[in-house]
């Protein structure tokens, strides 16, 4: 059986579009306040191109996977963790 992060492996290519969706509070409601966020505090449209797929130990992720992305204000990194949360889904591979 495969681990998990290598199925996400499967599902997240390089070349597919993804998308981060709005920034929320802990209520699920839209923040009180401007949210200072890498993608809120550049006014971001969110969506963005897989570049890279790395594949060796990476610092923030117990896994040994991350994709590389990049977005209309500037690269940025996610992982199977995020994944999980919710906080990035393919829009179009």
């Amino acid at each position: 059986m495969k681990p998990h992060w290598k199925e996400m492996a499967e599902k997240f290519k390089v070349g597919d579009l993804v998308i981060i969706p709005e920034c929320l509070s802990a209520s699920g409601k839209p923040p009180n306040r401007p949210c200072e966020c890498f993608f809120c505090g550049q006014d971001s449209h969110r969506i963005g191109v897989i570049t890279e797929l790395i594949d060796e130990p990476v610092a923030k992720s117990s896994t040994n996977i991350a994709w590389v992305v990049q977005f209309d204000v500037g690269e940025w990194c996610f992982y199977p963790p995020d994944v999980d949360a919710g906080d990035v889904e393919v829009i179009k591979t």
